[in-house]
């Protein structure tokens, strides 16, 4: 444990990487349905932000735009970022639980294996995707480190309602936490919500880093809500809402180092609104209000001068199956997922029917998912899944920054889950507050109470470990309340082969863009040889330039290309040796009107160039 800080010599620093990968990765976010990625709509990034107090000692925290954290990342960071005095135990992995990132990348074979090449009989671990993703993660806990500088810190909470809603209030109202919930929080419901619009955690919890001037550092912001908002059917790389409501904290502070949001208590909560209607305006709604209310959260904050930061962090092992000898804590025998994942969440169906033949074995009678059948029983899947399995250590860390607690899970853990963890840490360390942060150093489904055991359907199909596997993880935390926890010894991990970018390809030359204009919006194809690479990670691939060729536009003091802005990029098709390549893009109120061109950067497989946009009435 870190003793609190005395004197006001704390250091802050944050640097952004890009993790996008090129287009012809699986999407992780809806297993055997997903869709591979064949572009992006926005940038996938890696936000770092680097904690030191008085003594020296540090704290990293990243917050990622993956579907969540998994060992393997969380250890082959470590390896490198030990030597700045950041080893596991002092390195925090958090996602965003964006569903639209890249699969294959968890170290373990369930999660691994459970992507859009699973029917197809390919699939499973790639460890030079998984390798470069982990090397740019640390890149970005380097550059944070060099970046250090004299700061003060500080949380800041404000309220979000109306934007996220229980999509389970059947499971919720059977909670007796349920007749007393609007009484939780500080800032009540507007009277005017429903029900399951009032059934969440509405914090927006934001970890701020000021200078000495007091301009921003960097931020670390958190909320419960899926990542879901773009759909099933999006073929491309996004962070969703989460890249929205970065773009509105960056846009006011365009000088920030870090903008960082990951979920919190998500699992059973839910932004899209009935009916259904998944798509960019729902991610552009939901981003916006979360970016407005992180931006009241960072004007919350009270910086201070010293930083008090105690740092406990637990190796979680679930082969051990008990704490002490609680029986509560009692997890499964063998790890099961049930088969009512197949037909998806309660807001997400698939439309996959699910036979009640399959029914009346799987788990024993007294188990409340009984006659709940267990996936690796169904014909036709057995074969897939005998070998695969979750892994059996995930890391889990015990934060306390200016007297508030941040814990995590392995996973995604329910509103009323996360609500019970936070009881326990109020007790043991009397702290005010304390908030969860989902989907951290690892992957391992999802945790819920014993009501929504007995009556959800597809998150308690998803809880890997059992009906115990959310009081289990309760008296993990329990004990790190009262003491530091076990640091376990890293795996052994396959070494890629092969480098995931390797050596470049041979350059070759695009074509001439075709350039369409519809008022403010803006469609651009053009083709670049298949011989040649294009490594999307390495920087914009196309950007605005003023008339003269020479300035960058920018707007709202960001450049406006495709690394910083939320474009939509995509490999449309591979035609006679060729990739066609798009981009479309909506020009700002004060561009609309002027003559711009549109820069192609000189890259790692392609010669630059440029081509005008003009304004509409121009085009033919």
């Amino acid at each position: 444990m870190l003793p609190p800080s005395t004197t006001p010599s704390a250091r802050a620093g944050g640097a952004v990487v890009d993790i996008t990968p090129d287009p012809g990765v699986d999407t992780a976010g809806y297993s055997v349905l997903g869709p591979m990625g064949r572009g992006y709509i926005g940038r996938l990034t890696a936000q770092a932000m680097v904690l030191e107090d008085s003594q020296g000692e540090r704290f990293a925290w990243v917050s990622l735009d993956l579907l969540g954290a998994s060992r393997f990342l969380h250890e082959r960071v470590a390896e490198r970022t030990a030597g700045v005095g950041l080893p596991r135990e002092r390195l925090l992995l958090a996602a965003t639980h964006t569903h639209t990132g890249p699969g294959h990348y968890f170290g373990n074979t369930l999660y691994d294996r459970a992507t859009a090449q699973l029917l197809e009989g390919d699939g499973g671990f790639e460890p030079a995707l998984a390798a470069w993703i982990a090397d740019r993660i640390a890149l970005a806990v380097e550059q944070a480190v060099e970046r250090l500088a004299p700061a003060r810190i500080g949380v800041g909470v404000a309220a979000l309602w109306g934007v996220s809603r229980c999509a389970s209030m059947e499971a919720f109202l059977a909670h007796p936490e349920a007749a007393g919930w609007d009484a939780r929080w500080s800032c009540p419901a507007p009277d005017t919500l429903g029900a399951p619009w009032r059934a969440i955690d509405p914090r927006v919890v934001a970890l701020v880093a000021r200078g000495l001037d007091g301009a921003l550092i960097g931020v670390q912001a958190s909320f419960g809500t899926h990542a879901s908002t773009l759909g099933s059917r999006t073929h491309r790389f996004s962070p969703d809402w989460p890249g929205y409501a970065r773009k509105v904290v960056m846009e006011h502070h365009p000088a920030l180092q870090v903008a960082g949001v990951c979920a919190s208590a998500s699992g059973d909560q839910s932004a899209t609104p009935l009916p259904l209607r998944h798509g960019h305006d729902l991610a552009r709604q939901v981003g916006a209000a979360v970016g407005a209310t992180i931006l009241r959260a960072i004007a919350a904050a009270q910086p201070r001068d010293a930083l008090e930061l105690e740092v406990r962090y637990h190796d979680w092992d679930t082969t051990q199956r008990r704490v002490g000898g609680d029986p509560s804590t009692l997890l499964a025998e063998r790890w099961g997922i049930g088969v009512a994942v197949l037909g998806g969440a309660e807001e997400g169906p698939t439309g996959i029917p699910i036979p009640v033949a399959l029914t009346g074995e799987g788990y024993p009678p007294e188990d409340p998912r009984h006659p709940m059948v267990d996936l690796r029983r169904v014909p036709g899947l057995r074969t897939l899944l005998r070998d695969v399995a979750p892994g059996s250590t995930h890391g889990v860390h015990l934060i306390k920054v200016q007297g508030h607690a941040f814990f995590t899970f392995p996973g995604e853990p329910t509103v009323t889950a996360a609500a019970r963890a936070e009881g326990v840490l109020r007790e043991v360390l009397g702290v005010e507050r304390a908030t969860a942060v989902g989907y951290a150093n690892d992957y391992l489904g999802y945790f819920t109470t014993e009501e929504e055991y007995r009556l959800q359907h597809y998150e308690a199909a998803s809880n890997v470990l059992g009906r115990n596997g959310a009081r289990h993880h309760r008296a993990i935390l329990r004990r790190l309340g009262y003491h530091q926890g076990e640091v376990r010894p890293p795996a052994a991990w396959p070494e890629a082969q092969v480098p995931y970018l390797g050596a470049a390809r041979p350059r070759g030359a695009a074509t001439a863009p075709v350039v369409r204009r519809w008022g403010d919006r803006v469609l651009v194809k053009w083709r670049i040889p298949d011989r040649a690479q294009v490594r999307v990670s390495d920087g914009p691939l196309l950007r605005l330039l003023e008339e003269d060729g020479v300035t960058p536009v920018h707007h709202c003091g960001l450049p406006f290309d495709d690394a910083h802005q939320l474009f939509e990029i995509a490999v449309e098709e591979r035609y006679l040796g060729a990739d066609l390549w798009s981009a479309r893009f909506v020009l700002p109120h004060p561009l609309e009107r002027r003559r711009l061109l549109i820069e192609f950067p000189d890259r790692v497989g392609v010669s630059g160039f440029s081509v005008p946009l003009h304004p509409p009435e121009r085009l033919t």
